[in-house]
């Protein structure tokens, strides 16, 4: 079930990924922008957003990905 979950869900971000998104405002006066981003031992992930709060924020742009064998050994600090 969790599997079938994440393909759905990989699937409408695929499809979807740029309805969604705008290009950043650097005008006078534009709302700040905003990195998220964590990690884990296995990954990490980070979205880039314009607003003045994350939940009204515009996505402009995220990233995920999966560390490799040698990257998972890094020092936590290199990740």
């Amino acid at each position: 079930i969790e599997q079938r979950a994440f393909e759905e869900i990989k699937k409408t971000v695929s499809e979807h990924r740029n309805e969604c998104r705008t290009s950043i405002d650097e005008s006078e006066g534009a709302p700040p922008i905003n990195v998220t981003c964590d990690a884990s031992l296995t990954g990490a992930g980070g979205h880039l957003s314009q607003g003045e709060t994350l939940d009204t924020a515009k996505n402009i742009a995220f990233w995920s990905g999966k560390f490799n064998s040698a990257q998972q050994n890094y020092p936590t600090h290199e990740r």
